[in-house]
């Protein structure tokens, strides 16, 4: 069970015997103040590559589109997660669309994939959160980088869809960034 420092249930959670184990802390981006132009050699790079950053709301929600995109944020998860099992071993590709690609706190506009050809080879995503304030959460980034032919090019194209993600929160008002 986990609870957030400023949970009204903390005290609820305390009371019924529960104790802190372990602190985790967010990192947070102030986004306003980040010099985004750090970060255009990432993308200037990739650029020069061929590969191009789309946004979800550009892709069309075709089967194979959901598929693609799909197969990528698995075994991008399976390379990260160590915790559950990755998620084709939980999911379908439609339940999976739904439950984290249709949620109402994902922002379509603020979710980037990066193509190669015809082919999806990073992604990245910004949502909504009640706990962020003024600001929005980074969620899973990742490549094919570590098992596929993209393993030289997979910290450019994770910089530079973060880049695209700063870029989105700073033009629309948002405050900081936090990684979950």
């Amino acid at each position: 069970t986990g609870a957030s420092e400023d949970s009204p249930l903390l005290p609820v959670l305390r009371s019924l015997g529960f104790r802190e184990f372990r602190r985790v802390y967010l990192p947070t981006l102030d986004v306003q103040a980040f010099e985004l132009s750090s970060l255009d050699a990432y993308a200037n790079r990739i650029e020069a590559l061929g590969y191009r950053v789309v946004t979800l709301a550009e892709l069309e929600p075709s089967d194979e589109t959901k598929r693609a995109l799909y197969t990528l944020f698995s075994e991008v998860y399976a390379d990260t997660s160590t915790v559950v099992p990755a998620t084709p071993e939980r999911l379908t590709p439609d339940e999976w669309w739904a439950e984290l690609v249709e949620d109402e706190a994902v922002i379509p506009e603020a979710f980037f994939v990066a193509i190669d050809g015809d082919e999806m080879a990073g992604f990245g995503n910004l949502y909504r959160g009640e706990r962020v304030g003024d600001g929005v959460f980074s969620g899973e980034t990742g490549t094919f980088g570590t098992a596929r032919r993209y393993r030289h090019h997979h910290r450019d194209l994770m910089l530079a869809v973060k880049a695209r993600e700063i870029a989105y929160a700073q033009t629309h008002g948002y405050r900081t960034v936090r990684a979950e």
